[in-house]
């Protein structure tokens, strides 16, 4: 941790002070606050908002003379890891910020002199940048992945049973089926209905001529 006052200025305008951090001796404290808390509340709040909370007030605190967001951003991945979402072979923050970094230390910082702020800091615009971020990455993962097929819907022991007496005896009925079958009627006609809608199976004749075959190529 440093042991010297930093001051934050504007990349732009090096004279201008943007942000003054806690003063050196406070940072180890304050680090150990914040450690604590995120220690004390993992599963008692949400993931996202628990990481985006450690983040922000990370960045304030800062830590270190240089590589605080890097360090920050790394230990917010395994906060999230630590809650279940584990993101560090899929997601990394430095994708989502680079693409606008202003926009990233406008939303993360703060104007002005930690002492006078630390009490009112207003996080919500920022846990919201923050849920964003995971969200924008989980959907661009999500169009790499291949499309699913449908899942088949799981056959039971009876559905094979009419699938086998078919491929020995070309055809079966209703009744055909109610003699090898102890299920109710009503429990057979729906049999027939799933490997139909399955395109297993193929209806024909009608009325009291109705039976059943295999489908084309089954």
């Amino acid at each position: 941790m440093r042991k010297d006052t930093v001051i934050i200025r504007n990349p732009r305008k090096v004279d201008e002070v943007v942000f003054i951090p806690p003063e050196a001796k406070d940072v180890g404290q304050l680090i150990k606050e914040l450690m604590d808390f995120v220690n004390k509340n993992v599963g008692k709040i949400d993931p996202v908002i628990l990481a985006g909370i450690f983040h922000r007030q990370s960045i304030i605190i800062h830590p270190f003379i240089d590589g605080n967001g890097r360090t920050t951003r790394l230990l917010t991945t395994a906060i999230l890891g630590r809650s279940g979402l584990d993101f560090f072979k899929i997601f990394s923050f430095e994708d989502y910020y680079n693409r606008n970094i202003t926009r990233y230390f406008k939303a993360v910082g703060l104007e002005g002199n930690y002492y006078d702020l630390k009490d009112n800091v207003d996080f919500s615009s920022w846990l919201e940048y923050f849920a964003e971020g995971i969200l924008d990455a989980l959907r661009r993962v999500m169009k790499t992945l291949p499309e699913q097929s449908t899942p088949q819907p799981r056959m039971e022991p009876h559905h094979q049973q009419i699938l086998d007496y078919m491929r020995e005896r070309g055809s079966i009925t209703q009744r055909e089926y109610g003699g090898v079958s102890k299920r109710s009627l009503a429990s057979r006609k729906l049999d027939f209905e799933k490997l139909r809608q399955l395109n297993l199976i193929e209806v024909k004749g009608i009325g009291r001529g109705t039976y059943y075959v295999l489908a084309k190529g089954r």
